[in-house]
């Protein structure tokens, strides 16, 4: 049985107990946190079969690492469940807390205006390839804000790296892992 935390809990908390309570779950290998992404997250069940893992899906839209939701659950999944490691998944079409609407509408004119119509389809992909410029920025943001937590802190002196992130490429279906030393994205992909 899972043991009951000694202060009030977040919603976050409460249900993590309340699925391992019904899996039977006694202790946990990695804890992702990820943009609830049907797909993605059928791809990191699979690649984690053989581990015991519980995935917390979070929209990306509304993620604060520095909070305390996030801070308790980190904390209750380090010292009650012995978590063996923490894994921040993003999202390459998750969205950031600031981002803005945009509304693309179809152009009318010409139809033989091909021109205008490719030079209105670069400038919206490039808008779009900012929007996932800016979804990487606010990624990093948040591993980092995680990686301060102070039960993640203290658990990655005694255990060395505990925090891992991975940004996953809708667009391509691709995870890049984010390499802490090099702050840039490298990505996974098999030969």
């Amino acid at each position: 049985m899972i043991k009951q935390a000694t202060r009030p809990t977040s919603p976050c908390v409460e249900n993590l107990k309340e699925q391992l309570n019904v899996s039977d779950c006694q202790e946990l290998d990695v804890l992702i946190l990820a943009h609830p992404d049907e797909t993605m997250i059928a791809q990191l069940k699979s690649a984690f079969a053989k581990r015991s893992i519980a995935v917390v899906g979070l929209p990306q839209i509304f993620w604060d690492m520095s909070g305390d939701d996030i801070a308790e659950l980190t904390d209750w999944a380090v010292n009650e469940l012995g978590v063996g490691g923490l894994l921040l998944v993003g999202h390459s079409q998750g969205g950031t807390p600031n981002a803005s609407i945009q509304i693309c509408p179809v152009e009318s004119g010409d139809p033989g205006q091909s021109t205008n119509r490719v030079a209105s389809l670069l400038d919206r992909m490039q808008a779009s390839q900012a929007c996932v410029k800016e979804n990487e920025s606010h990624f990093v943001e948040q591993l980092k804000q995680l990686g301060n937590a102070p039960a993640v802190q203290a658990c990655s002196v005694r255990n060395g790296s505990f925090v891992e992130g991975l940004f996953y490429r809708a667009e391509s279906g691709v995870f890049c892992r984010f390499d802490h030393s090099e702050e840039t994205f490298k990505a996974l992909v098999n030969n």
